[in-house]
């Protein structure tokens, strides 16, 4: 095996790791998906280890990672000093966990100081700690802001040169000719890139011999190495999971984990000092396979206070539900009034207690806010479609947005025309923030473009940004537009007719809705408008990927009100009356 660093020992009759693609694989799959800012949800931070015992991962996370699954000893004080954690909660706690501590033990561990976690193992950490500047945070900027440049949609003002193909070997194009190691004493970066294949998974293996991991730590070296760049790996373990999805495969998530794994060897290849590293490759040898006894008892001592917790809120709830009076059901009428069918978003909540008190015969249910439509939504003369269902699920169809006439010469000619005015927009912000221009253009026109914008935003008679949804269009124009299932254009495929019937029947389904059917059914989606804000997505409606539910909505209600649709769904034995009109509400 080649030695980077003269005089220092890399284990050399260390065995070979055993199936490299697996052990990789497994430690991808333990970080979390996270999707991007444009299409925000919620993600569980552990579904990496869902398969496991909730007190098997916090065990791990303590002992590989170095953090803590439950909350701060200091807030489970406050909560037994509220009363809201009773001593009884304790004991239960201890019965359940067959723990030989008693309830006093509990309060009093409350005040003791916690172990330190077990610090994270890795090269850039230890150079942290002892002996020179943040070289882990650098090695983080320097990786993040090559991603950002990498999946740049359009984004950036000067777009970064495509080096190579793949994540990896682009990233090694671009670090030859980046002169910031230089500032952070890292003068060698030619010969550990040279030592290791141009391919990711190949540079893997290698890079764990030449770093000197012991073959049965890889999976939690390669684990721990992910989660140091958790952000990144999130979001690229959220587009491998869409490329699942969709029956294909992203393997950019290992093209990074190869990255960080190659930024440590770089760091110990240039060390001038043999000891250190072979301190830390003894330091790797000792990993325990499982926590000291001091971390262990405070760890169990820690999902007891967990557990109390969890028995006194299921107290509490079994507690009101009790008190709870029970009504009697009214009769429902044979027919109802109308139905409104919201999001399940708790914001929807208040309109629906609304409607049943303003009139008892409207009935009012909630519901995803996607209403069962598997689809995904292209707007008018945009690059890209956008998923508008839950991201854990997988799309069946691409739905284009029109006028109204198909790929019609209504519809050609709006795209145009949007394009055109949001590339001049585009255009336009480019040069007043360019470079050359930003400074001059201030001084000689910033007075007679801004003074009347300030004004008319001032006084509410403009809006600072276009809403993204209607951006380049005017009110009337966006009030032709709608999804338009029949349409095949800019790539989308539209739903099949032969599939509409069967996809009536899965949305009538999914909502519990049969008959009789009401008159009116309204199905009323949700969405915000904010300016300025990252956060935009979060705002919207999480079961359309964060998008509006204003595309979903009306697929649904163009879906259910098709005579054809009808007339196929009476065949399989669910009439819709005639006179039954489904109103799409959109935010």
């Amino acid at each position: 095996m080649t030695n980077l660093n003269p005089g220092i020992s890399a284990a050399a009759d260390m065995p070979a790791m055993a199936d490299p693609n697996a052990v990789i694989d497994a430690a991808c799959a333990r970080i979390p998906p996270f999707w991007p800012l444009d299409a925000m949800v919620a993600t569980n931070p552990y579904l990496g280890y869902v398969e496991q015992p909730f007190e098997q991962a916090a065990e791990y996370q303590l002992r590989i990672l170095g953090r803590r699954m439950t909350a701060p000893r200091a807030w489970y004080r406050r909560q037994f000093e509220a009363g809201r954690i009773t001593e009884a909660d304790l004991q239960c706690a201890l019965e359940q966990g067959r723990s030989g501590l008693t309830p006093v033990e509990l309060v009093a561990a409350l005040r003791e100081p916690e172990p330190p976690a077990c610090a994270p193992l890795l090269y850039s950490g230890l150079l942290d700690e002892r002996y020179r500047p943040a070289q882990s945070r650098y090695v983080i900027q320097q990786v993040s802001q090559f991603c950002a440049a990498w999946y740049d949609q359009g984004q950036a003002l000067w777009r970064m040169p495509r080096f190579a193909d793949t994540l990896y070997a682009a990233w090694r194009a671009y670090l030859r000719i980046d002169r910031s190691p230089r500032w952070m004493e890292i003068s060698d970066i030619e010969t550990p890139l040279a030592a290791l294949p141009e391919e990711a998974r190949a540079a893997i293996p290698v890079a764990l011999e030449q770093l000197g991991v012991p073959a049965d730590r890889h999976e939690d070296f390669l684990t721990l190495t992910l989660a140091s760049i958790g952000g990144w790996a999130s979001y690229l373990r959220a587009r491998r999971w869409e490329a699942e999805l969709a029956g294909g495969a992203d393997d950019d998530i290992v093209g990074l984990l190869a990255i960080r794994l190659t930024w440590e060897l770089i760091l110990l290849a240039n060390d001038d000092r043999p000891e250190r590293v072979e301190l830390w490759r003894q330091s790797l040898c000792c990993w325990p396979e499982r926590l000291g006894e001091a971390q262990a008892r405070a760890l169990e001592i820690d999902l007891l206070w967990q557990r109390a917790l969890e028995i006194e809120y299921q107290r509490r709830l079994v507690a009101g539900l009790r008190r709870a009076p029970v009504a009697a059901a009214a009769p429902e009428p044979s027919r109802p009034l109308a139905l409104a069918a919201f999001c399940i978003d708790v914001r929807s909540e208040v309109f629906r207690r609304a409607l049943e008190t303003a009139d008892p015969a409207i009935r009012t249910q909630g519901f995803a806010g996607f209403f069962g439509v598997m689809a995904r939504f292209r707007p008018l003369g945009a690059q890209r479609a956008r998923s508008h269902l839950p991201v854990l699920l997988p799309a069946s169809y691409e739905v284009c947005e029109t006028a109204g006439d198909g790929d019609g010469p209504a519809t050609a000619a709006l795209r145009l025309q949007r394009r055109l005015k949001l590339g001049l927009a585009k255009a336009w912000k480019q040069f007043k923030l360019s470079a050359g221009s930003c400074f001059s253009f201030v001084e000689t026109a910033g007075l007679l473009v801004y003074v009347p914008r300030l004004i008319g935003d001032s006084l509410g008679l403009s809006a600072p940004v276009a809403h993204p949804e209607t951006a380049g269009l005017s009110p009337a124009q966006a009030a032709r537009l709608g999804p338009d299932p029949d349409a095949h254009c800019d790539g989308a495929g539209g739903i099949p007719v032969e599939a509409r019937p069967e996809t009536a029947a899965f949305i009538l389904r999914a909502m519990g809705l049969k008959a009789p059917f009401p008159r009116l059914v309204l199905l009323a989606g949700h969405g915000s408008s904010t300016v300025n804000n990252p956060q935009r997505a979060g705002l919207d409606c999480g079961a359309c990927a964060g998008q509006t539910g204003a595309a979903s909505v009306r697929m649904a209600a163009g879906l259910l009100n098709d005579a054809r649709v009808r007339a196929a769904l009476a065949a399989q034995g669910t009439r819709i009356p005639g006179d039954t009109w489904f109103l799409p509400r959109p935010a």
